[in-house]
């Protein structure tokens, strides 16, 4: 079972308009809600590659709730824990020529909601596979995911960046999935070339990376499997399909490299199956599936 951990989800409001005038008022072309959150994201896609995908986070209030009914009517299983006094924070989506985003502060962690995650945590067997991602809330310093891996038994992917990432690699994550731009970060190159970025993995990978994939946008994706070997690949074509709601792709692109690696033996299969997932969001509604 593949398990995956959202600390501070979002209720996602998608208003589409032609366009925006700031100071005035707009109306909206065609509005909707969305699960909000880099693991659930993941657990959405693994669920629609026919992977049995569970959804551990905290959630609040009514947003929390509305949350939670779109999940369970996506056929993802969640164990939310609920934090009293807090809402689920609203992320508002503007869609005109481009995406903007407008995202809420979100939940504010108590030592009692964070020990029911550790207990989550501590029941899971050696054979299942635990994701965490995304930012992290109040209550939260950036030694917690480092602190929840502590728990787990299983393999870890551990997608987010910074002293979070920095902190939790001794412990040496099965996967983890810096973009170009947090490379560019923690390597101090403002334009690293794929050389450079290579080399900055096989210093992450020093410090305790096991598997480390690069994404790089429209151009291109790196991976360093744990044994040295480097593999580049391209995203696939999409014809005259044009980007929808790119918001996802990189989300997408971790579900594809699990689900990669649980079924194909060659790392470059993991590769191009990872870019498939992460383009097939790029120019679906709302995240990929298996036909996308």
């Amino acid at each position: 079972m593949i398990y995956t951990i959202t600390l501070n989800p979002g209720l996602d409001y998608i208003v589409e308009m032609p366009d925006f005038k700031y100071g005035k008022t707009n109306r909206a072309v065609s509005e909707r809600f969305r699960p909000g959150g880099k693991g659930l994201n993941v657990a959405l896609v693994l669920k629609r590659l026919g992977e049995e995908a569970t959804a551990f986070g905290f959630i609040g209030g009514f947003s929390g709730q509305k949350l939670k009914s779109i999940m369970d009517e996506s056929g993802v299983e969640c164990d939310f824990v609920e934090v009293e006094g807090n809402e689920t924070r609203i992320n508002v989506k503007l869609v005109t020529d481009r995406v903007t985003e407008l995202n809420g502060r979100g939940l504010s962690l108590q030592e009692k909601e964070k020990q029911i995650l550790k207990e989550r945590i501590e029941n899971l067997s050696e054979d299942d596979m635990l994701v965490l991602s995304g930012t992290l809330p109040k209550g939260a310093d950036s030694s917690y995911y480092k602190e929840l891996m502590s728990y787990a038994k299983c393999p870890v992917v551990l997608d987010t960046a910074g002293e979070a990432l920095l902190s939790a690699l001794p412990l040496k994550p099965f996967l983890i999935k810096p973009n170009e731009e947090e490379i560019a970060e923690l390597s101090g190159i403002e334009d690293p070339s794929e050389e450079e970025i290579v080399a900055c993995v096989r210093e992450l990978q020093q410090k305790g990376a096991r598997h480390v994939l690069v994404s790089r946008g429209k151009d291109s994706a790196v991976l360093v499997t744990e044994d040295g070997r480097v593999f580049k690949a391209c995203p696939p074509d999409t014809g005259d399909r044009t980007a929808v709601y790119p918001i996802g792709a990189g989300d997408s692109l971790v579900a594809g490299f699990i689900h990669a690696s649980r079924t194909f033996s060659d790392p470059e299969d993991w590769l191009r199956y990872s870019l498939a997932c992460g383009t097939g969001s790029v120019v679906s509604e709302f995240l990929t599936d298996k036909e996308t």
